[in-house]
């Protein structure tokens, strides 16, 4: 499936792959207290498990409810600090697909998206188009950037974004063999081409439904525009009635239909 670093990839493991038994997904001892951290990553895997049992992506929640999970693409960038702290100030609990160089300039962004527990996926090593590639190369794009943040995180990267919704059966295959999760969506506010906050905020409260998974961006360079949206979209939505979640708590409450819509692929 979609996101984790090398340095340490011979103590961590790749991606999905269950790391060593004395690694990061090994259960601690029964007189540890536990970590809470830890205990809503293992939920966040159980909720991903329960949807990969039938499909081996996700476009968005079942509609049934009213939860909205915000996502944001090719981070960590010299906007994540401002709008990290806006998202934890709000209490929004957004989701981060991360590109693995950019991880491996800023791991002091992705240790703060931890501590603020922010989910994290990959979004390939070099933000990479994967449909057509070779097999052993998108599986090298995908893990690489999972590596990396595991690397970081110690904990196995669950999540994966196809940068350009660019993705064929190679991908599935590897989502499934990796026991990732391929997140896509359904609302794209093309933030990447906007050139102010208004088409932004019009795209994200014109496509918000129950169960919408909504694309922006971090990164790779600076999105002031997306913050500038960002600040009127989450209490425009919270008026409306709706519910921010992470991607793994939509999954857990609004698990998507058996047939989902796929975005087209895009330019940007």
């Amino acid at each position: 499936m979609f996101v984790l670093l090398c340095v340490v990839v011979t103590a961590v493991g790749c991606g999905g792959r269950d790391p060593p038994a004395d690694g990061p997904r090994s259960q601690p001892p029964s007189h540890a207290p536990v970590d809470p951290r830890r205990a809503a990553l293992d939920g966040d895997d159980r909720a991903i498990d329960g949807v990969r049992s039938y499909t081996a992506f996700v476009s968005r929640g079942s509609a049934k409810s009213r939860e909205i999970a915000l996502t944001f693409d090719d981070g960590p960038g010299p906007t994540t600090p401002a709008l990290i702290r806006f998202l934890h100030a709000a209490h929004v609990p957004a989701t981060f697909f991360l590109v693995g160089r950019s991880v491996a300039r800023h791991p002091d962004l992705v240790r703060r998206e931890l501590d603020l527990g922010f989910s994290l996926g990959s979004h390939t090593e070099g933000h990479t188009r994967l449909r057509g590639m070779p097999s052993d190369e998108q599986e090298h794009e995908i893990l690489a950037a999972a590596d990396r943040i595991t690397a970081i995180s110690r904990h196995a990267v669950r999540l994966f974004r196809p940068p350009y919704g660019s993705w064929d059966e190679q991908t599935l295959d590897i989502m499934r063999a990796e026991r990732m999760m391929m997140v896509l969506w359904s609302v794209d506010t093309q933030d990447y081409e906007a050139t102010s906050a208004r088409p932004i905020v019009t795209s994200a409260l014109a496509g918000a439904t129950p169960g919408a998974v909504i694309l922006m961006h971090d990164g790779p360079g600076a999105r002031p525009d997306t913050l500038t949206a960002l600040r009127r979209i989450v209490p425009a939505l919270r008026r409306r009635g709706y519910r921010l979640v992470s991607l793994p708590q939509l999954l857990r409450d609004d698990p998507p239909p058996r047939r989902q819509a796929t975005p087209p692929e895009r330019g940007g």
